[in-house]
């Protein structure tokens, strides 16, 4: 997952109970909420359309014998 989600996410271990408790309760605030929320969108620019298709055709041609 931190992979993906970058610095754009609260991560946890799966067996931390307390930890995504304080978490959810960190994000009841609305000033919290909003500075994860631009830290997510920020992140999620990473995985545009554009990218993907350029990086496949980059892929591809290296791929490629050359001609």
């Amino acid at each position: 997952m931190a992979d993906v989600a970058g610095t754009g996410a609260l991560l946890r271990e799966p067996d931390d109970e307390a930890g995504f408790a304080a978490d959810l309760l960190r994000l009841a605030d609305p000033g919290e909420r909003e500075r994860w929320s631009i830290k997510a969108l920020e992140n999620a620019k990473r995985f545009s359309a554009a990218r993907m298709i350029s990086e496949y055709r980059e892929l591809y041609r290296s791929l490629a014998p050359a001609c």
